[in-house]
């Protein structure tokens, strides 16, 4: 399976569209969230909770730490979220790519590698249907 970590607006659609499942199964995803996302996701939180009880979405969460890691990180980066921040930082982290829709987070320059994340992954870079973006941060991890 390949690891993806998304945020609110592609979990959103996949979730409100009907096509996690089809998502998750087909394209053998391993889906990554962080718990700041979940909070987010109101409607349709049924659909989201049966997900991540079927091991279709996983949620992690930051300690203390990387909490206050995350909120000076969003001090500096224009446009964005806490809860951006905090899939940018997942994504980084385990190292996979991140699914977006969202502009400012494909253009977020995270200061890491001196350049923005559509310049990082200019290989990997791939503009879908409706404006998703895959973003590739370097590494790699498999589901367990």
């Amino acid at each position: 399976m390949d690891v993806v970590v998304q945020d609110a607006s592609t979990l959103l659609n996949l979730l409100k569209s009907g096509l996690l499942q089809c998502a998750v199964e087909t394209l053998e995803l391993h889906i990554l969230t962080t718990d700041l996302v979940a909070a987010e996701i109101k409607s349709p939180k049924a659909a989201f909770d049966a997900a991540v009880s079927r091991g279709w979405i996983e949620v992690r969460s930051f300690s203390a730490l990387e909490l206050i890691g995350l909120a000076t990180e969003r001090q500096n980066a224009k446009g964005l979220t806490i809860q951006d921040v905090s899939v940018v930082a997942l994504a980084r982290t385990v190292g996979c790519p991140l699914f977006s829709s969202d502009g400012p987070v494909r253009n977020y320059d995270d200061g890491k590698q001196g350049t923005t994340a559509n310049e990082r992954s200019s290989r990997t870079y791939c503009q879908m249907v409706g404006g998703l973006s895959l973003i590739q941060f370097s590494g790699e991890e498999r589901a367990r």
